[in-house]
């Protein structure tokens, strides 16, 4: 009996801890199935939070949201050489929105010393993202001037190094097309008879984006623009033609930056009426003009981290080299390419003859001749011509009276 009584003791207590050790597995496995309902969870929600923010991207009110957003779109397909020239591009992109409260606005050249480089790229980009884009890649001063006066919009020049941009009626009407309150240009018209009797008074005003190859643009012309060059493209950043976004998917950006600017268009104009260009010699004059609406911009977000490090671009792409040396002309890439030759030669005194000059010049490489005599061979009228647009004459020199150059003019 005490065998049996045992045995049933020794039983009952064995399903006993089964039972435990069933209840304690199913815990255990409630546990999990928990923790791991917990993970799919935090993965649902997070990635509901990322498509929420992507979305919100173009959604949020603040503008310092939608510079963010333009900027990101730039970078994907050009390669610029610093963040200062990207927040330039990006703040013009947004400035588009508001021409029609503005009564100056900047030019922005785009050019490259090499074909290649994403220019045209660049055209393309900002069809997507400034207000009411114009591409054109053949203009002529009338159709600057009529297209811009019969709708406001973004002129997106494309091929300007092969554009008469020299000519004196073309650059009347850049020269002037930066301004609202500057004069237009009277152009005849047909009445009801096809008789020329009628005048229609044009006016080419809007902003700008002039992209080429680096060539010798018209100093008034670079006076006028914010200069950005773009560097030879990164493999990784090459979209081909098929694969960049269609116009078609920015049509909700579109519909956002219309009513974003009605909202916005009259806080603007009370910045522009405030002072909020740095005392910087660089900001005086038409400088001045040529910055403020960034800066008005800036100021519009309440984002005090965003206005403090974009504010810092803005005047460091002013201040430093990337806008002093942003472009040489045809004469200064010249005066300093005799420069550099005069030192090598070691010419000695303090003048150096035209005859020594043309000799010096004539024993360059052909390329040299092909960038700045079109492949002929270098007179003193040539050199003169050159030189002229930077105040650099020939002169006669004692005691021979022979014509020549002083040597300090080039340095």
């Amino acid at each position: 009996m005490l065998n049996y009584s045992s045995n049933i003791k020794s039983r009952s207590l064995l399903k006993s801890n089964n039972k435990e050790n069933q209840q304690t597995d199913q815990i255990e496995i409630k546990a999990k199935s928990c923790n791991t309902l917990d993970d799919s969870i935090k993965d649902a929600i997070k990635t509901a939070t990322r498509k929420n923010r992507s979305k919100q991207k173009i959604n949020e009110t603040d503008i310092s949201k939608v510079v963010r957003f333009v900027s990101k779109q730039i970078s994907a397909s050009i390669e610029l050489s610093s963040e200062n020239k990207l927040a330039i591009s990006s703040l013009y992109f947004v400035m588009t929105w508001f021409t029609d409260v503005l009564l100056y606005v900047p030019y922005l050249l785009i050019f490259s010393d090499v074909p290649g480089a994403g220019k045209s790229t660049f055209i393309e980009v900002a069809e997507n993202l400034v207000y009411n884009p114009k591409t054109l890649s053949s203009f002529t001063r009338a159709s600057l001037s009529i297209d811009a006066s019969n709708s406001e919009g973004t002129f997106l020049l494309d091929e300007s190094d092969n554009a008469p941009l020299s000519q004196r009626d073309m650059m009347a009407i850049l020269n002037s097309g930066n301004n609202r309150r500057a004069g237009g240009s009277l152009r005849a018209a047909k009445d009801e008879h096809g008789n020329y009797t009628k005048l229609i008074k044009t006016h080419a005003f809007g902003p700008k984006i002039i992209a080429g190859l680096n060539k010798d643009y018209p100093n008034t012309l670079i006076d006028r623009c914010l200069a950005v060059k773009i560097e030879v493209a990164k493999s990784h950043q090459y979209l081909d033609v098929y694969q960049r976004p269609a116009p078609k998917s920015y049509s909700k950006f579109h519909v956002f930056m219309k009513k974003f600017a009605e909202a916005n268009k009259g806080k603007l104009l009370e910045i522009l009426h405030k002072d909020i260009c740095p005392s910087h010699e660089v900001f005086k004059n038409r400088s001045s003009d040529k910055f403020k609406p960034l800066f008005a911009l800036i100021e519009l977000s309440e984002d005090e981290k965003f206005k403090r490090i974009w504010r810092n671009r803005v005047i460091k792409y002013a201040t430093s080299g990337e806008y002093k040396d942003k472009y040489q002309s045809l004469s200064d890439r010249f005066a300093e390419t005799v420069e550099n030759l005069l030192k090598e030669a070691k010419i000695q005194g303090e003048y150096v003859t035209t005859k020594e000059l043309c000799d010096l010049l004539n024993a360059q490489p052909a390329e040299f001749k092909k960038e700045f005599a079109n492949g002929f061979d270098f007179t003193g009228r040539k050199i003169s011509c050159l030189l002229k647009p930077l105040d650099i004459r020939p002169t006669k020199f004692p005691p021979s009276n022979h014509r020549g150059y002083r040597v300090e003019d080039f340095s």
